[in-house]
């Protein structure tokens, strides 16, 4: 039998755990750095990815390549990727306080190793809110 006690922690955990309190500044900002993210392959300049990637980033690709945050900055700026065109189509943002999940999709192009590449790409994100700025520390991509 529940006892009040154990009822009342449950629902503290839902209340605590619910994006429902989500702030629409913050969903924005979100939507926004995801767009960004995309854009900052197209730009192969590493600057971006330098700047809202944590330290302690880790990547899977649809290899299956898990990269921190140096070897992915590389792999981007190098000649042996080129994307010419990066696109955001679906976004789902889940704030669950100082953490972001953002689940997306969307067409990628370019070239890997000299050969074209034109693919449409799933992804799940995880940004953390410290001292006010959000950064991503990890994301998982697959091809659909």
């Amino acid at each position: 039998m529940l006892n009040i006690k154990s009822v009342a922690f449950a629902c503290c955990c839902l209340v605590a755990l619910s994006p429902s309190w989500a702030s629409a500044d913050d969903i924005a900002d979100i939507k926004k750095l995801d767009a960004e993210f995309g854009q900052s392959l197209v730009e192969g300049t590493g600057t971006w990815l330098k700047n809202n990637l944590a330290d302690d980033f880790k990547i899977v690709l649809p290899s299956g390549d898990a990269l921190n945050k140096q070897e992915y900055v590389e792999r981007w700026t190098s000649d042996t990727f080129v994307v010419t065109s990066c696109q955001t189509r679906g976004i789902d943002v889940r704030l669950f306080g100082n953490v972001a999940i953002v689940i997306g999709h969307g067409p990628i192009k370019g070239e890997a190793y000299g050969k074209p590449f034109d693919e449409i790409q799933q992804w799940t994100e995880v940004f953390v809110k410290t001292d006010g700025k959000w950064k991503c520390v990890s994301c998982h991509v697959s091809n659909r």
